[in-house]
Formats: C-alpha cells, structure tokens, sequence
C-alpha cells in the first residue's frame, strides 16, 4: 500500500457516491493506495451478462475489461468469482495453480452493496511481476468497502430526499392558498406562487430575502414571538405551538 493515507480514501469514496467524476477519482485513488496497476468499479443488473455492466475504469480500456470479466460461465472468469460474494466480502486471488502469468494472477476485489435491482463490484489488479496482495490488504479493502457502501446509502437517501421534495414543492406551487415556509431565524425559504402574488402586492404584508415584512406593528410582534418560541423549542414539541392571528392590509381587503 502507498502513503496516500486511508482517511483521505475514505473522504472520496462519500465524494464519489455522488458524482461519476468523482467515481473516477476514487477508483484512481484506490489504485494508487493498494500499489495496484488497473482497477474497475462495476455496476452490474442482477442476473445480467458482462455487456450489461455499467463500468468505471482506472487504467484498462472497456475492451479490456471485457476480456478480464471473460464470461459469467466461465468458472475462472473475474466476473464470477465477484458475484459469488456477499457485501462486503473481498477476494484475494494471487494465481490460479500457482500460474504466475495466469490472467486472474494478483487480484483484490470485493462486492461494494446488493440490491434487488443491481450490484456494485470493485476490483483492483497488478500485472504479473508485481508482489502479490496479502491478506492485511485483503482487510483493508473490506473496511474501505463498508465506507463506500454507507456512502452510496447516504447519496441515495439523499437522491429520494431530493425527489420527494420536488413532488411538495410542484404540489405546493400549485396550491390555491398561499404556502410560506421560514427558516429559524424567521427568514423566507419557500413560497408558493400564491404567496408570491400576495407579497408582491405590499398590501400589509411582503417580503425580502431575510425577511416577511407586516407593517402591523400588533401583528408583527405576535408572529415574532411565536417564531421565537418555535426556534426556541426541542423538534419533538414542534407540533404543539400553532397560531391563528390576522394581520391588517392597507387596502382594507
């Protein structure tokens, strides 16, 4: 292993759950660190052949690849080997019949993370005549794994986060009542179109980019202090504090 140092591998396997480039830039770092010549991250659909494998590669071409993976029937091929483990598990394979130009000669891989849908395989390789892979890199590839596989759950949670905040927010935009969402410091995070109509109007009631504006001076103090009491709350007493006032319009409306 280089000195490249686990913590700053670790740091880009959550960088690189996030983005392919950033994917890239892992699978280049944990080729560096284990002293390894070629390396891929793959992901495969669940009962699929090797033309259907999603890969990312450090130093070996896609063509390349394919004839590493070799089949899913053949009993030596790289392929198979991986998808006989469980998450989390590596394989350490430094020859097959004590063959030292054998094509499976001086490899380290593991499987990243199963789903029903797919799974995400790394492998790392040194050509023939480079020092096999031991047992303590074998282990060190487990632990890096565990972390990739908590970075690609957390990316995810976040992917579903994000896809379901998108659908509030189209239903939201689209709501016949006006929707202002504050940040705890009172200041305006959100608001529907219906809301942006109503403060664009500066009847009594607008807004800024720090602030909602009530010209009211009895209103105002009533919200300010009922946001003051939310921001002031514990999350789970969120639910009890609700108010219900009017706030005064210029225009009488």
């Amino acid at each position: 292993m280089t000195g490249a140092g686990l913590p700053d591998l670790v740091a880009k396997a959550f960088e690189a759950a996030s983005h392919a480039d950033g994917m890239t830039e892992f699978l280049a770092g944990a080729v560096d660190f284990f002293g390894a010549q070629q390396g891929a991250i793959l992901f495969t659909p669940m009962d699929s052949a090797v033309s259907d494998i999603q890969p990312i590669t450090f130093g070996i071409s896609p063509e390349q690849l394919h004839d590493w993976l070799s089949t899913c029937d053949e009993p030596d091929s790289v392929f198979t080997k991986l998808a006989q483990l469980s998450p989390g598990d590596a394989l350490l394979d430094n020859g097959c019949n004590h063959d030292p130009q054998h094509p499976s000669m001086h490899l380290l891989g593991g499987v990243v993370s199963v789903d029903e849908y797919s799974h995400c395989c790394m492998a790392l390789r040194r050509e023939a005549g480079h020092p096999p892979f031991s047992e303590p890199e074998g282990e060190t590839l487990r632990t890096l794994m565990s972390y990739f596989r908590r970075a690609i759950a957390v990316n995810t949670r976040f992917i579903n986060i994000s896809a379901e905040h998108q659908n509030a927010v189209a239903v939201l935009d689209q709501a016949p009542r006006a929707v202002i969402i504050l940040g705890q410091n009172g200041q305006p995070t959100y608001q529907n179109l219906e809301a942006t109509r109503i403060l664009n109007k500066r009847d009594g009631l607008a807004g800024s980019e720090s602030e909602i504006i009530i010209d009211d001076d009895d209103a105002r103090a009533k919200i300010y202090a009922f946001l003051e009491q939310i921001r002031t709350s514990e999350p789970a007493q969120f639910s009890a504090h609700r108010l219900t006032t009017g706030i005064p319009t210029k225009s009488g409306r």
